[in-house]
């Protein structure tokens, strides 16, 4: 149920919450319950719960990249 907040920013609060209670107490994934109601297609659920998204992993360089600390360019901020 975790997951939810991964996908928080791209169907809403209300919605991961109204999910989230869902998948508690029907014991279906997140990401079947998304499918299911339209909200995101198969490919936007895998893309956004991917594990290296949601590690922050850079697939080039296998640095991980925390939010601030780079700039709009993707370089290093002093």
């Amino acid at each position: 149920v975790g997951v939810v907040t991964a996908l928080t920013p791209l169907i809403g609060y209300q919605r991961a919450a109204k999910l989230a209670h869902q998948a508690l107490h029907s014991h279906r994934s997140i990401r079947d319950l998304v499918i299911e109601e339209g909200l995101l297609t198969k490919a936007e659920v895998d893309e956004a719960l991917h594990p290296d998204r949601l590690s922050g992993v850079n697939d080039a360089t296998s640095i991980i990249v925390l939010p601030g600390e780079h700039d709009v360019q993707g370089s290093l901020e002093p």
